[in-house]
């Protein structure tokens, strides 16, 4: 049996009528003639502001230097030159870059509720952050002993008490700042490297540079402020432990925050949630092709919608625009209330999967 003519009516022939074709050509008919209802958007929710990238990569950063400043305390003496003390100096850069790394990747899959692009992106990039800080620990060390020396030398200090204060304590904050910014850089190309795209790498490289920079800047200026009067004395030990945690954690999160931003500004085209879970959600399109569907290996995880196929549509590079493409899925895919097998985006269009709407956004560049 042949199938029949597109413009032509289906017959069915009393042998065919529980035939798995027949069956076959009633649900295609139906696929093709059934025209989803249309979701309404809604207004994003209370707490739609945490599903912003810049505010999660914040709180990721916050999180990594924090979690970074507690692995590393325990081993700190500032009293002496122990084995543990020489260990904590070396893998410091490491250590945090690892922690703040892991943590800015893995909360993209955490905000998405796809714990399995959570753990894989966030163990990648913990591994990648601690191998590219390992090495770069050793540029930003050389900054740092290189600004230091600077310092004591240029200012005439005593090398085992330099007494920092006005321009010495600015030189200090610069060589601090470049060492940081070192690591940074760091944790931004290992970003790119989880998230196997280029363009989160390039955006990484100056969020981090950015971040870490500012970041290192600030940290001498809050070890004085949370240090108070104690921060004068020769010895400066006491409460030395606050200082550093306060100091780790705002590196954090100024690393995660610049990252965050970047990508932000950077932006070509996206897609925002305007109805479905995860409404008032932004999905940087990165990839090429972006897929969209209910598998956690998804670009855009659209998860607990039976109406949405594994693979259900993708968006690919189409000239300077995206092309939408619909998977020959049951369901289908409509972009402004009409069904569409393949679409040029442009911006301002709403695709509609399931119960889903994403409105497609791109930024036009000269």
């Amino acid at each position: 049996m042949t199938d029949p003519p597109d413009d032509l009516p289906i017959r069915i022939t009393s042998q065919d009528l529980h035939t798995e074709k027949v069956e076959e050509w009633l649900r295609r008919e139906e696929a093709i003639r059934a025209v989803p209802e249309e979701a309404v958007p809604q207004p994003p929710g209370p707490f739609a502001f945490l599903l912003n990238s810049v505010v999660y990569t914040t709180i990721a950063g916050l999180l990594g230097g924090f979690f970074g400043w507690a692995v590393l305390e325990p081993f700190v003496d500032d009293d002496s030159e122990s084995a543990a003390q020489l260990v904590s100096a070396v893998l410091f850069f490491p250590v945090i870059g690892m922690m703040v790394g892991g943590c800015v990747a893995a909360m993209e899959g955490l905000v998405s509720r796809n714990w399995r692009r959570a753990v894989s992106q966030g163990a990648i990039a913990l591994a990648l952050s601690f191998g590219l800080s390992l090495a770069g620990g050793i540029v930003a060390g050389i900054f740092y002993g290189l600004g230091n020396w600077a310092v004591i030398t240029v200012f005439s200090l005593d090398p085992e008490s330099p007494d920092l204060r006005g321009a010495s304590f600015f030189g200090q904050m610069v060589a601090r700042g470049l060492a940081w910014a070192v690591a940074g850089l760091c944790i931004g190309v290992a970003q790119g490297l989880a998230a196997k795209s280029k363009k989160v790498a390039a955006n990484g490289v100056v969020g981090g540079l950015v971040g870490g920079l500012l970041g290192g800047l600030l940290f001498d200026p809050l070890d004085r402020l949370v240090m108070g009067e104690e921060w004068l004395s020769p010895e400066r030990t006491r409460g030395a432990e606050v200082s550093r945690c306060v100091g780790i954690s705002i590196v954090g999160l100024l690393l995660g925050f610049f990252l965050g931003l970047v990508e932000n500004l950077a932006k070509d085209a996206w897609l925002y949630m305007k109805a479905g879970p995860l409404r008032g959600k932004q999905f940087i399109l990165y990839h090429d092709p972006t897929i969209i569907g209910s598998s956690p290996k998804s670009h855009v995880y659209l998860f607990k919608d039976p109406a949405v196929e594994p693979r259900h549509a993708t968006i690919a590079v189409y000239g300077n625009r995206h092309r939408l493409k619909d998977l020959d899925t049951p369901a289908g895919v409509t972009v402004n209330g009409r069904p569409a097998k393949s679409h040029v985006l442009a911006a301002g269009d709403r695709i509609q999967i399931g119960d889903t709407v994403l409105e497609y956004g791109q930024r036009m560049r000269p």
